[in-house]
């Protein structure tokens, strides 16, 4: 072997694991013994055997570098480079078990770190630009807050199948507000913002190392300069086997189905026959409690070693539930086949909300069909940069904000249909929001207070926001509060309409559907299954 392939392979090593350069007289003595070796293209249980010997024998102050308890698992590489054979040595072993190098690919160390004073820069922009990337958003003109928070879902159907699709036009109630809640304790003038530190992508280059030693025919990857892998899928294939992805940008991982492994064939095999969807349609009865659900989601997260240290107490999404018990037609009612477990996210014992008030974390997906976990989304690392911004200590300003609405303030104008609800003692909490700046995005977590909506009509006539959320941040209060005005929607280019049309895409066809009208109101037109 030349100076210059022994000197590769280091480089190679040190990429994928930085303190292997504390060892480097050690490797080049292993690396030239396992050139003499001259492995073939797989690791044989005999290849393995003599490797490990020469490794032992070589142990320096009774440190062991590697681990080969792995080789039992008879993992076989077809490869017939050596600088390969050896960068995949130590990947499998530091993801596979403990030693000198520690597991490869953790994410950084957890961590807030304090930057000055401002360093974010001026948040009042955060205002009109911001929404959660789960498509949670902040509803415009006081609809409410979006995602599983939007708009209770009125129907009447005309006939036709429960599978119909159905509309109708409702009416669009104004809705102010009133606090009636304890008086607001706001002694902070300063607070701190946060926003998440992303990768820096060290492991994705230490991935694309890895892979551009593969020979490939098609294409020599080793042809190709300072690459790093971007995402990585990996998928359980058996029965109700799972998808795991990396994003190696962001540092993400998502867990969801390998769908074609979820699949009931049964069902599948319906077609036409109505009698045999509605047997697998759901009910209500078949929606487990809460308290399974969680333990379902638990068990979920236990079996994949996922740290819940900074999460709160785990909670049921049952939004639909709430539409259901309001609903006067519960036999035609859409109940879902999937369930969400919200483990909400604490930063420094704050939850962390979206602009609508729904907490943001990590969420398992519940397949109720299947009556199992199938999915995970929002887990990233614990890092953060924290940074001090001015406060609003006036409760009387922030009230007034409130009963406007706050981050969902406006209605689409007039003074009809004008409805005043009351609001509720808010609980303090931060916002997850997201800045946007020379093509990049930031997220960050910004303090808020969040009041609750308490007497919100049960009749299935509501379809606003559930809680109103307002900024403690004195430059985004003073934002909103100067832009406050009740101003008309233009509807439909013209302005001036006295209607709202929404509707909402679906997967089958709309069928027969009855449009309701109601005089002297402005009007809403939903359509939903």
């Amino acid at each position: 072997m030349t100076t210059s392939e022994l000197n590769r392979i280091l480089l190679e090593l040190y990429a994928l694991e930085p303190e292997l350069k504390n060892h480097e007289t050690a490797l080049k003595d292993l690396i030239l013994k396992m050139s003499d070796l001259k492995p073939d293209t797989k690791f044989d249980p005999a290849f393995a055997a003599r490797l490990k010997a020469e490794i032992e024998a070589d142990q320096h102050q009774k440190k062991q570098i590697i681990n080969f308890n792995f080789m039992n698992k008879k993992i076989y590489w077809a490869t017939g480079s050596l600088a390969v054979t050896a960068v995949l040595i130590f990947v499998f072993t530091s993801l596979m078990s403990p030693g000198l190098i520690g597991p490869k690919y953790n994410w950084p160390s957890e961590t807030i770190s304090q930057l000055p004073a401002g360093a974010f820069g001026n948040l009042a922009s955060l205002n009109n630009l911001s929404q959660e990337a789960s498509g949670s958003t902040v509803a415009p003109m006081g609809l409410g807050g979006g995602g599983s928070e939007g708009a209770a879902l009125a129907t009447r159907s005309a006939g036709g199948d429960m599978a119909e699709q159905k509309m109708m036009i409702m009416p669009y109630n104004n809705y102010t507000y009133k606090y009636v809640g304890d008086d607001l304790e706001l002694s902070e003038s300063q607070g701190s913002v946060y926003r998440r530190i992303k990768g820096d992508g060290q492991s994705g280059r230490a991935l694309a190392n890895l892979i551009g030693g593969l020979n490939i025919a098609e294409v020599d990857l080793g042809t190709f300069s300072n690459l790093k892998a971007t995402n990585l899928s990996l998928m359980e294939d058996k029965e109700m086997g799972l998808m795991v992805s990396l994003d190696f940008n962001e540092d993400n991982i998502f867990i969801s189905e390998n769908w074609e492994r979820w699949q009931i064939a049964e069902r599948n095999n319906c077609a036409g026959d109505q009698a045999c969807w509605d047997r697998w349609r759901m009910k209500i009865e078949d929606v487990p409690a809460d308290s399974s659900l969680i333990s379902m989601a638990n068990s979920f997260l236990s079996q994949h070693n996922v740290n819940l240290e900074h999460y709160g107490e785990p909670i049921v999404d049952n939004n639909w539930r709430e539409m259901y018990i309001q609903a006067t037609d519960k036999n035609n009612f859409y109940i879902p086949e999937y369930s969400t477990v919200i483990y909400p996210l604490l930063i420094n014992d704050k939850p962390v909300r979206d602009q609508s008030g729904s907490y943001s974390g990590l969420r398992v997906t519940i397949n109720l069909l299947r009556n199992a976990a199938s999915g995970l989304s929002g887990l990233s690392p614990y890092r953060y940069e924290s940074s001090s911004y001015q406060l609003e200590t006036d409760a009387q300003k922030i009230i007034a904000v409130a009963e406007k609405g706050g981050w969902n303030r406006g209605w689409f104008g007039g003074s009809e249909n004008v409805r005043t609800l009351s609001l509720g003692t808010p609980e303090k909490s931060l916002i997850h929001m997201w800045q946007y700046s020379n093509g990049k995005s930031s997220e960050l977590m910004v303090p808020a207070l969040i009041f609750p909506v308490l007497d919100q009509p049960n009749d299935g006539s509501y379809y606003g926001a559930k809680y109103i959320t307002v900024p403690l941040a004195q430059e985004m209060l003073n934002d909103l509060n100067k832009d406050q005005q009740d101003l008309p929607i233009p509807v439909d280019g013209r302005g001036g309409d006295d209607k709202l049309i929404i509707m909402e895409s679906a997967d089958i066809e709309t069928t027969d559907t009855e449009l309701v009208p109601v005089e002297n109101a402005p009007q809403l037109l939903i359509e939903s299954r």
